[in-house]
């Protein structure tokens, strides 16, 4: 997997949704583990443009959010692997939330993406959910 899909990957994430669809297979699957008592979810998208919607309205929920690799990737032909960074501002969207909707936050995640041909087939991703909640006063 070539460094450029990982970055074509972080930018679609930045709002360039329109990639999706060189990027991702149909039936893409994303999986996001368990984290504080969250249970893991497991996402199917059948076309690529509804990733993009899908990405589309997450972004809704926080104030210029920006995603940047930070360590890796690491690849393997068809599997890569690497640490993001999120920043943006708090949307007001966290039950127990005591921080003003706009305050800035950082986040912390390790995504995987797995090639089917030239395109991801899946996608995980762990995030650092306890550090966001502390910087926004949930927890």
């Amino acid at each position: 997997m070539s460094d450029q899909l990982v970055a074509d990957w972080t930018a679609m994430w930045n709002g360039k949704v329109e990639l999706a669809e060189q990027l991702v297979t149909p039936g893409f699957a994303f999986h996001v583990g368990a984290n504080l008592g969250v249970p893991a979810q497991d996402r199917h998208f059948a076309t690529p443009a509804d990733l993009a919607e899908f990405i589309t309205q997450f972004r809704t929920q926080y104030t210029e959010l920006e995603y940047a690799v930070v360590l890796g990737p690491v690849s393997d032909g068809r599997l890569s692997a690497f640490r993001w960074e999120a920043r943006g501002g708090y949307g007001g969207n966290i039950e127990r939330a005591t921080a003003p909707v706009g305050t800035p936050f950082r986040e912390f995640g390790v995504d995987m993406l797995v090639l089917d041909g030239d395109r991801i087939a899946e996608g995980y991703t762990l995030v650092d959910r306890i550090g966001v909640l502390t910087q926004l006063g949930a927890l």
